[in-house]
């Protein structure tokens, strides 16, 4: 299973425009309250899932072309994550700390100018690879700040992936979301081996082109301004209706990479004001349900001659302020709930958790 994944990812999915895949939101309550929610739409299929929790204190390895040579970390905060390519992997693609610290990975390829920076072996002590961005950022990180202040002093390079996957022959290149309990956001991307740091006051990613162009084309459907603070933080200049909604173009439905990004932005404003992270995460929750692809909608052939099918492996909505995470399946609408604050993070231990992977119902009691 691990070796298709990585054979999948590396040949069909890069040939292709397989880059639409994941949509992300953050919403913030009336109380300051912010929620973040996320889809996973590489199906399970295509990559070998894991649920891990990291206790303080653990080791981290930084990776670079010349191989577990990078920079060496401890964590300084627990995390409960997501890591792709199983149990053994450190791939993280979705986390929250103990601070309320959330960040996400999405795909960024096809698109020539991701690249990360340059790698020099007199600097390997203070390089990682790009897909350890997430890791290190959660591992270390109270604030999206902190966290940005810690990818501006740290080589982010070109690197393959652990040595388990070693038939996965390219690092891939993806952009983050870092949302924080204060509601600051922020979309990292790594252009031509540059840094950039994007505010995002919408709170909205998806995947390529660059984050500057999607907001550029949302000004289609609306005549926000993209630099404007968030709706429902800004009640005494904007109305209840969030973006302007007199916008003459009509949203389409195909779930493209510029698509998903107007209708998040577009659902996750127009949305009706609440007034704490409760009602947010059912708020967000609702949103993300409008960005699940049927099975069998999107397929990809890989050069086994197989077709594999793309669907949203897994949905997470984040409540930064009381530290709990929500998740679930493809294979189960049921949303299970992890709080951190009921974690003990001293162990030294890392553990794991399933979520659900068959579909359940229960009955209803008749009176």
């Amino acid at each position: 299973m691990k070796k298709l994944a990585a054979s999948i990812l590396a040949t069909s999915l890069l040939a292709s425009a397989a880059a639409d895949a994941c949509t992300g939101i953050r919403l913030v309550a009336d109380n300051g309250d912010v929620v973040a929610a996320r889809t996973m739409e590489f199906s399970d299929e295509m990559i070998d899932w894991s649920w891990k929790i990291y206790p303080r204190g653990h080791d981290f390895q930084g990776y670079t072309p010349d191989g577990a040579n990078g920079k060496t970390w401890k964590a300084k905060y627990g995390m409960v994550t997501t890591v792709a390519l199983g149990d053994d992997s450190d791939i993280v693609t979705e986390g929250l700390n103990e601070h309320g610290l959330q960040t996400g990975v999405f795909f960024f390829l096809p698109y020539e100018p991701a690249k990360w920076s340059e790698y020099s072996a007199d600097e390997s002590a203070e390089s990682i690879a790009g897909w350890q961005i997430a890791t290190y950022v959660l591992s270390q990180a109270k604030t999206v700040d902190e966290a940005v202040e810690l990818l501006k002093n740290t080589n982010i390079i070109d690197a393959t992936i652990v040595p388990k996957a070693d038939d996965w022959n390219f690092s891939p290149t993806v952009h983050f979301n870092i949302n924080d309990a204060d509601g600051n956001s922020v979309v990292i991307e790594y252009i031509n081996g540059e840094l950039k740091v994007h505010d995002n006051p919408l709170g909205t990613i998806t995947n390529n082109p660059r984050f500057e162009w999607h907001q550029e084309n949302l000004k289609r459907y609306t005549h926000l301004p993209q630099d404007q603070a968030v709706p429902l933080q800004n009640n005494e200049k904007v109305t209840a209706g969030g973006l302007d909604v007199g916008s003459l173009q009509s949203l389409d439905g195909e779930p493209t990479a510029a698509n998903r990004f107007v209708r998040a932005a577009r659902f996750s404003q127009e949305m009706p004001r609440f007034d704490s992270a409760k009602e947010g995460i059912h708020a967000a929750i609702s949103i993300m349900n409008t960005f699940e692809i049927p099975n069998g909608y999107k397929m990809y052939r890989h050069t086994d001659g197989k077709d594999y099918s793309q669907t949203v492996a897994w949905t997470v909505a984040s409540d930064l302020e009381n530290k709990v995470m929500y998740i679930k399946s493809y294979h189960s609408p049921e949303y299970v709930k992890v709080e951190l604050e009921d974690i003990d993070f001293t162990t030294g231990k890392v553990s794991y958790f399933d979520i659900p992977t068959e579909f359940n119902a229960n009955s209803v009691e008749i009176k």
